[in-house]
């Protein structure tokens, strides 16, 4: 095993391609009656979402070497929305942030800063604080992170910001291919791929995003591990684990339950009690409750906690 286990990444990332084609051109139109299609549907939905953990993998240069190929392989990107080039930065920068949550700070933020929100028509503090609750991220969290993600870079392209610029062309150009299989795929159109696969596995992801940090005393109490189970280790590749993801970022997934399984009392106590069985404990907990820290989703600067 020790020889390949360097190369299993790669190998996985292969496979999830081969299972989205095979899914493609193969399941649905074997899946002839609609509602029999769900199924076909339901696993690209699986698949997209762990091509995504893949693309979190490769920013941290986990799925190959040499660095260049890393990143070129995870550009056509089978997600459609979210460039990788762009992701590579904001991620970057999220785990550099000495103030992780700062809205200003952190782009993988879901706070408001203070003076934006006393801004905010009721409504849409009204929808910010449902998208605080683990049903309302599911629901409408991706959506409004998008949002803010492509109004925000439409702004700054436009006032030149050539270097998202390029991070767009890069999308669009390594996009292509995959609208081209998608046209030639004989029982799929891309409305309903966008709506039966694409937004269920950004609901997916939004199952590990919504828990994964909180703003806390402690520096170590805002990244969170969520126990849970095979399926969900490995969809999300133990990023469920994101506390040890956090302190050791260039630690491959393969590698990260045993040194969690070994350090499990340290991890404990280093996270501050912020620890859950599993992804059934979140939902029972805050499917549709506020954590604290979302009461209201306020971080008012740098040393200051979100209003109690």
């Amino acid at each position: 095993m020790k020889p390949l286990k360097p190369y299993l990444t790669l190998i996985l990332f292969v496979a999830a391609l081969g299972l989205w084609a095979a899914l493609i051109f193969l399941a649905l139109p074997a899946l002839a009656p609609y509602h029999a299609q769900a199924l076909g549907y339901g696993g690209l939905a699986l698949v997209l979402t762990l091509h995504s953990s893949l693309t979190h993998e490769a920013v941290h240069g986990n799925i190959c070497k040499p660095r260049w190929l890393n990143d070129a392989l995870m550009r056509v990107n089978i997600g459609l929305f979210y460039p990788y080039d762009r992701y590579n930065t904001t991620h970057r920068q999220h785990h550099i942030c000495e103030a992780l949550g700062h809205p200003h700070d952190d782009p993988e933020s879901f706070y408001y800063a203070k003076a934006d929100w006393e801004k905010s028509p009721r409504p849409l503090q009204a929808m910010a604080r449902f998208q605080s609750t683990m049903a309302g991220r599911l629901a409408l969290g991706w959506l409004l992170g998008l949002g803010r993600l492509y109004a925000g870079d439409a702004g700054a392209i436009w006032r030149g910001d050539r270097v998202l610029a390029r991070q767009w062309a890069l999308h669009v150009l390594f996009t292509l291919p995959i609208f081209v299989v998608l046209w030639a795929a004989p029982a799929l159109s891309l409305g309903s791929y966008m709506a039966f696969a694409v937004l269920p596995s950004l609901m997916l992801l939004s199952v590990r995003s919504y828990i994964e940090h909180r703003v806390d005393d402690e520096a170590m109490g805002r990244s969170v591990i969520v126990e849970s189970n095979a399926f969900w280790r490995l969809l999300f590749l133990n990023n469920n684990f994101h506390a040890i993801h956090h302190e050791h970022p260039s630690l491959p997934w393969l590698d990260i339950p045993n040194h969690y399984k070994t350090h499990k009392l340290d991890w404990h106590q280093k996270a501050q009690g912020y620890v859950f069985s599993g992804y059934g404990a979140v939902l029972a907990r805050y499917g549709l409750h506020l954590p604290r820290w979302f009461q209201p989703p306020v971080y008012e600067s740098h040393n200051d906690q979100p209003q109690p």
